[in-house]
Protein backbone atom coordinates (compact mmCIF):
# COMPACT_ATOMS: atom_id res chain seq x y z
CA UNK A 1 0.00 0.00 0.00
CA UNK A 2 2.49 2.39 1.03
CA UNK A 3 4.63 1.90 -2.60
CA UNK A 4 1.28 2.11 -4.40
CA UNK A 5 1.33 5.33 -2.87
CA UNK A 6 4.41 6.82 -3.47
CA UNK A 7 3.96 5.40 -7.21
CA UNK A 8 0.83 7.78 -7.09
CA UNK A 9 2.95 10.61 -5.91
CA UNK A 10 5.36 10.33 -8.15
CA UNK A 11 3.13 10.23 -10.73
CA UNK A 12 0.90 13.72 -9.66
CA UNK A 13 4.17 15.09 -8.86
CA UNK A 14 4.45 14.96 -12.75
CA UNK A 15 0.98 15.54 -13.48
CA UNK A 16 1.10 18.93 -11.07
CA UNK A 17 4.44 19.81 -13.55
CA UNK A 18 2.18 19.32 -16.53
CA UNK A 19 -0.70 21.54 -15.49
CA UNK A 20 1.28 24.16 -14.81
CA UNK A 21 2.96 24.23 -17.73
CA UNK A 22 -0.12 24.11 -19.63
CA UNK A 23 -1.42 26.56 -17.88
CA UNK A 24 1.17 28.74 -18.34
CA UNK A 25 1.44 28.26 -22.19
CA UNK A 26 -2.21 29.41 -22.52
CA UNK A 27 -1.94 32.20 -20.57
CA UNK A 28 1.41 33.14 -22.81
CA UNK A 29 -1.44 32.47 -25.97
CA UNK A 30 -3.77 35.23 -24.88
CA UNK A 31 -1.50 37.38 -24.07
CA UNK A 32 -0.15 37.04 -27.79
CA UNK A 33 -3.45 37.36 -29.18
CA UNK A 34 -4.40 40.17 -27.10
CA UNK A 35 -0.80 41.67 -28.72
CA UNK A 36 -1.67 41.12 -32.11
CA UNK A 37 -5.17 42.87 -32.08
CA UNK A 38 -3.58 45.59 -29.92
CA UNK A 39 -0.43 46.50 -32.78
CA UNK A 40 -3.03 45.46 -35.42
CA UNK A 41 -5.15 48.18 -34.65
CA UNK A 42 -2.13 50.58 -33.27
CA UNK A 43 -0.49 50.19 -36.83
CA UNK A 44 -4.07 51.29 -38.24
CA UNK A 45 -4.43 54.05 -36.19
CA UNK A 46 -0.46 54.75 -36.63
CA UNK A 47 -1.35 54.84 -40.68
CA UNK A 48 -4.32 57.11 -40.43
CA UNK A 49 -2.68 59.70 -38.07
CA UNK A 50 0.24 59.78 -40.63
CA UNK A 51 -1.88 60.44 -43.53
CA UNK A 52 -3.81 63.40 -41.95
CA UNK A 53 -0.26 65.10 -40.86
CA UNK A 54 0.29 64.77 -44.63
CA UNK A 55 -2.42 66.57 -45.25
CA UNK A 56 -2.14 68.63 -42.39
CA UNK A 57 1.29 70.02 -43.73
CA UNK A 58 -0.03 70.58 -47.13
CA UNK A 59 -2.60 72.90 -45.63
CA UNK A 60 -0.27 74.90 -43.47
CA UNK A 61 2.16 75.19 -47.01
CA UNK A 62 -0.80 77.14 -48.13
CA UNK A 63 -1.38 79.62 -44.77
CA UNK A 64 2.57 79.77 -44.51
CA UNK A 65 2.02 81.60 -48.05
CA UNK A 66 -0.75 83.50 -47.08
CA UNK A 67 0.45 84.40 -43.60
CA UNK A 68 -2.07 82.86 -41.79
CA UNK A 69 0.28 80.82 -40.24
CA UNK A 70 3.94 81.41 -39.01
CA UNK A 71 6.64 79.21 -39.64
CA UNK A 72 7.19 78.08 -36.35
CA UNK A 73 3.48 76.86 -36.87
CA UNK A 74 4.99 74.89 -39.93
CA UNK A 75 8.34 73.86 -38.00
CA UNK A 76 5.75 71.89 -35.26
CA UNK A 77 4.15 70.44 -38.15
CA UNK A 78 7.37 68.98 -39.69
CA UNK A 79 8.30 67.48 -36.20
CA UNK A 80 4.82 65.91 -35.64
CA UNK A 81 4.68 64.49 -39.03
CA UNK A 82 8.54 63.13 -38.86
CA UNK A 83 7.49 61.28 -35.79
CA UNK A 84 4.30 59.86 -36.77
CA UNK A 85 6.22 58.20 -39.61
CA UNK A 86 8.43 57.00 -36.90
CA UNK A 87 5.60 55.57 -35.15
CA UNK A 88 3.69 53.85 -37.89
CA UNK A 89 7.22 52.17 -38.90
CA UNK A 90 7.45 50.82 -35.18
CA UNK A 91 3.62 49.45 -35.04
CA UNK A 92 4.29 47.70 -38.31
CA UNK A 93 7.08 46.35 -36.99
CA UNK A 94 5.70 45.54 -33.64
CA UNK A 95 2.26 44.16 -35.22
CA UNK A 96 4.61 41.67 -37.61
CA UNK A 97 6.22 40.16 -34.30
CA UNK A 98 3.42 39.83 -32.64
CA UNK A 99 1.74 37.77 -35.52
CA UNK A 100 5.05 35.97 -36.04
CA UNK A 101 4.75 35.18 -32.32
CA UNK A 102 1.45 34.00 -32.12
CA UNK A 103 1.43 31.70 -35.30
CA UNK A 104 4.82 30.29 -34.40
CA UNK A 105 3.42 29.77 -30.72
CA UNK A 106 -0.33 28.41 -31.87
CA UNK A 107 0.99 26.90 -35.34
CA UNK A 108 -1.19 29.24 -37.34
CA UNK A 109 -0.90 30.84 -40.62
CA UNK A 110 1.06 34.26 -39.66
CA UNK A 111 -1.79 36.42 -41.64
CA UNK A 112 -5.22 34.42 -39.76
CA UNK A 113 -7.90 37.47 -38.82
CA UNK A 114 -7.91 37.16 -35.25
CA UNK A 115 -11.14 37.88 -33.51
CA UNK A 116 -11.27 40.50 -30.86
CA UNK A 117 -14.19 40.30 -27.65
CA UNK A 118 -14.90 42.92 -24.95
CA UNK A 119 -12.94 42.35 -21.65
CA UNK A 120 -14.58 39.69 -19.53
CA UNK A 121 -15.25 40.97 -15.88
CA UNK A 122 -14.71 38.60 -12.99
CA UNK A 123 -17.09 38.69 -9.77
CA UNK A 124 -15.72 40.93 -7.31
CA UNK A 125 -15.19 38.60 -4.09
CA UNK A 126 -11.53 37.71 -3.44
CA UNK A 127 -12.78 35.71 -0.75
CA UNK A 128 -14.32 33.53 -3.22
CA UNK A 129 -11.82 33.37 -6.19
CA UNK A 130 -8.82 32.18 -3.33
CA UNK A 131 -11.27 29.33 -2.32
CA UNK A 132 -11.93 28.80 -6.10
CA UNK A 133 -8.13 28.72 -6.25
CA UNK A 134 -7.45 26.13 -3.41
CA UNK A 135 -9.63 23.94 -5.31
CA UNK A 136 -8.19 24.37 -9.49
CA UNK A 137 -4.70 24.83 -8.38
CA UNK A 138 -2.95 21.31 -8.69
CA UNK A 139 -0.72 22.23 -5.92
CA UNK A 140 -2.63 21.78 -3.02
CA UNK A 141 -3.77 18.03 -4.31
CA UNK A 142 -0.46 16.94 -4.47
CA UNK A 143 0.76 18.31 -0.81
CA UNK A 144 -2.45 16.32 0.19
CA UNK A 145 -1.40 13.43 -1.43
CA UNK A 146 2.03 13.79 0.37
CA UNK A 147 0.34 14.56 3.87
CA UNK A 148 -2.09 11.05 3.04
CA UNK A 149 1.47 8.93 2.58
CA UNK A 150 2.70 10.19 5.38
CA UNK A 151 -0.30 9.55 7.59
CA UNK A 152 -0.01 5.84 6.13
CA UNK A 153 3.78 5.54 7.22
CA UNK A 154 2.92 6.96 10.51
CA UNK A 155 0.13 4.56 10.70
CA UNK A 156 2.55 1.16 10.08
CA UNK A 157 5.48 2.48 12.47
CA UNK A 158 2.99 2.15 14.73
CA UNK A 159 1.22 -0.92 14.25
CA UNK A 160 5.04 -2.20 15.13
CA UNK A 161 4.67 -1.56 18.77
CA UNK A 162 1.67 -4.52 19.15
CA UNK A 163 2.35 -7.84 18.86
CA UNK A 164 1.48 -9.16 15.57
CA UNK A 165 2.67 -12.66 13.36
CA UNK A 166 5.43 -12.55 11.09
CA UNK A 167 4.82 -16.07 9.48
CA UNK A 168 1.88 -18.30 10.00
CA UNK A 169 2.49 -22.08 8.72
CA UNK A 170 0.60 -25.33 8.33
CA UNK A 171 2.13 -28.55 7.01
CA UNK A 172 0.23 -32.21 7.09
CA UNK A 173 2.40 -35.09 8.26
CA UNK A 174 2.03 -38.91 8.01
CA UNK A 175 4.12 -41.99 8.50
CA UNK A 176 5.39 -44.36 6.62
CA UNK A 177 5.97 -46.94 8.71
CA UNK A 178 3.16 -46.72 11.07
CA UNK A 179 -0.42 -46.12 10.14
CA UNK A 180 -0.44 -42.42 11.98
CA UNK A 181 -0.54 -39.03 10.68
CA UNK A 182 -1.04 -35.72 11.90
CA UNK A 183 -1.20 -31.61 11.18
CA UNK A 184 1.09 -29.45 12.46
CA UNK A 185 0.64 -25.68 12.78
CA UNK A 186 3.82 -23.39 12.91
CA UNK A 187 3.35 -19.58 13.44
CA UNK A 188 5.87 -16.62 15.14
CA UNK A 189 4.73 -13.83 16.45
CA UNK A 190 6.85 -10.55 17.11
CA UNK A 191 6.60 -9.10 20.87
CA UNK A 192 7.78 -5.88 20.76
CA UNK A 193 9.44 -6.09 24.67
CA UNK A 194 11.60 -3.11 23.50
CA UNK A 195 10.49 0.25 22.45
CA UNK A 196 12.80 0.07 19.53
CA UNK A 197 10.39 1.61 16.72
CA UNK A 198 9.92 5.46 18.75
CA UNK A 199 12.20 6.59 16.36
CA UNK A 200 10.79 6.17 13.41
CA UNK A 201 7.11 6.97 15.00
CA UNK A 202 9.15 10.39 15.89
CA UNK A 203 10.26 10.43 12.10
CA UNK A 204 6.79 9.61 10.50
CA UNK A 205 5.32 12.20 13.53
CA UNK A 206 7.37 14.75 12.09
CA UNK A 207 6.77 14.54 8.26
CA UNK A 208 3.03 14.63 9.30
CA UNK A 209 3.68 18.00 10.54
CA UNK A 210 5.93 19.05 7.99
CA UNK A 211 3.56 18.07 5.06
CA UNK A 212 0.65 20.16 7.24
CA UNK A 213 3.07 23.17 7.37
CA UNK A 214 3.80 22.68 3.79
CA UNK A 215 -0.39 22.38 3.25
CA UNK A 216 -0.42 26.13 5.09
CA UNK A 217 2.18 27.56 2.85
CA UNK A 218 1.18 26.69 -0.08
CA UNK A 219 -2.44 27.79 0.63
CA UNK A 220 -0.54 31.05 1.87
CA UNK A 221 1.49 31.47 -1.63
CA UNK A 222 -1.69 31.00 -3.86
CA UNK A 223 -3.83 34.05 -1.55
CA UNK A 224 -0.68 35.71 -3.07
CA UNK A 225 -0.83 35.05 -6.29
CA UNK A 226 -4.85 35.36 -6.18
CA UNK A 227 -4.62 38.79 -4.56
CA UNK A 228 -2.15 40.62 -6.33
CA UNK A 229 -3.31 39.61 -9.57
CA UNK A 230 -6.69 40.38 -8.51
CA UNK A 231 -5.60 43.62 -7.38
CA UNK A 232 -3.50 44.39 -10.61
CA UNK A 233 -7.09 43.33 -12.72
CA UNK A 234 -9.61 45.07 -10.63
CA UNK A 235 -7.60 48.93 -11.01
CA UNK A 236 -7.12 48.06 -14.35
CA UNK A 237 -11.08 47.32 -15.27
CA UNK A 238 -12.31 49.88 -13.47
CA UNK A 239 -9.63 51.69 -15.04
CA UNK A 240 -10.94 50.63 -18.44
CA UNK A 241 -14.32 51.48 -17.76
CA UNK A 242 -14.12 55.24 -16.51
CA UNK A 243 -11.85 55.84 -19.80
CA UNK A 244 -14.20 54.01 -22.03
CA UNK A 245 -17.08 55.99 -20.53
CA UNK A 246 -15.55 59.22 -20.84
CA UNK A 247 -13.70 58.74 -24.26
CA UNK A 248 -17.03 57.24 -25.95
CA UNK A 249 -18.49 60.52 -25.00
CA UNK A 250 -15.23 62.65 -26.35
CA UNK A 251 -15.50 60.95 -29.58
CA UNK A 252 -19.12 61.34 -29.95
CA UNK A 253 -18.48 65.03 -29.45
CA UNK A 254 -15.96 65.20 -31.79
CA UNK A 255 -17.16 63.28 -34.25
CA UNK A 256 -20.51 65.72 -34.20
CA UNK A 257 -18.09 69.07 -34.38
CA UNK A 258 -15.94 67.73 -37.22
CA UNK A 259 -19.18 66.54 -39.12
CA UNK A 260 -20.84 70.15 -38.75
CA UNK A 261 -17.56 71.75 -39.58
CA UNK A 262 -17.51 70.06 -42.92
CA UNK A 263 -20.87 71.04 -43.92
CA UNK A 264 -20.94 74.27 -42.19
CA UNK A 265 -17.28 75.47 -42.39
CA UNK A 266 -17.28 76.51 -38.40
CA UNK A 267 -13.70 75.26 -37.75
CA UNK A 268 -10.50 76.03 -40.25
CA UNK A 269 -9.23 72.88 -41.72
CA UNK A 270 -6.27 72.03 -39.98
CA UNK A 271 -8.49 72.93 -36.96
CA UNK A 272 -10.78 69.52 -38.18
CA UNK A 273 -7.98 67.91 -38.66
CA UNK A 274 -6.64 68.84 -35.06
CA UNK A 275 -10.01 67.33 -34.04
CA UNK A 276 -9.25 64.27 -35.96
CA UNK A 277 -5.95 63.94 -34.68
CA UNK A 278 -7.01 63.86 -31.07
CA UNK A 279 -9.80 61.05 -31.76
CA UNK A 280 -7.11 58.22 -33.19
CA UNK A 281 -5.22 59.30 -29.79
CA UNK A 282 -7.87 58.80 -27.91
CA UNK A 283 -8.62 55.18 -29.89
CA UNK A 284 -4.82 54.22 -29.36
CA UNK A 285 -5.08 54.78 -25.77
CA UNK A 286 -8.37 52.96 -25.40
CA UNK A 287 -6.69 50.17 -27.33
CA UNK A 288 -3.61 50.41 -25.38
CA UNK A 289 -5.66 50.39 -21.86
CA UNK A 290 -7.72 47.00 -23.75
CA UNK A 291 -4.46 45.35 -23.52
CA UNK A 292 -3.46 46.15 -20.64
CA UNK A 293 -6.62 44.73 -19.07
CA UNK A 294 -6.30 41.51 -21.29
CA UNK A 295 -2.86 40.76 -19.78
CA UNK A 296 -3.91 41.50 -16.39
CA UNK A 297 -6.99 38.65 -16.97
CA UNK A 298 -5.12 36.49 -18.14
CA UNK A 299 -2.11 36.81 -15.42
CA UNK A 300 -5.47 36.76 -12.53
CA UNK A 301 -6.97 33.13 -14.93
CA UNK A 302 -3.28 31.43 -14.29
CA UNK A 303 -3.56 32.54 -10.34
CA UNK A 304 -6.88 30.96 -10.33
CA UNK A 305 -5.49 27.56 -12.02
CA UNK A 306 -8.14 28.19 -15.07
CA UNK A 307 -7.48 27.69 -18.10
CA UNK A 308 -11.17 28.35 -19.55
CA UNK A 309 -13.92 30.87 -18.54
CA UNK A 310 -16.74 28.10 -18.54
CA UNK A 311 -14.20 26.86 -15.45
CA UNK A 312 -15.67 29.81 -13.25
CA UNK A 313 -19.74 30.16 -13.96
CA UNK A 314 -19.69 26.18 -13.43
CA UNK A 315 -17.93 26.40 -10.14
CA UNK A 316 -20.80 29.16 -9.34
CA UNK A 317 -23.52 26.78 -10.89
CA UNK A 318 -21.73 24.00 -8.12
CA UNK A 319 -22.09 26.57 -5.21
CA UNK A 320 -25.60 27.40 -6.45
Amino acid sequence: SEEKEKARLDFWELKVEEDRYRQELIMRLRHDIADVVAYDRIAELAERKMDLLDRRIGMIEQMLRTGERSVVYYTKANMMRAEARNDFARAVQNQADARRKLARRADIDQHAPVQTHDPVEIPDDLDRLTALANGFRPETGLVRRQIELALKRRRMERLKLIPWFNFIEFSWHREQTRAEDWAELSMGIELPLFDWNIGNIRATNLSVKKGEARYGAVLESIDEDVRSAYMLYRDLLLDWKNFRISAEAHIRDAEKVVSEALVYETLRPDEVLEMELTLIDTHRLMTEKRRDLAYALSDLLFALGVERMEQLSDAAEDED
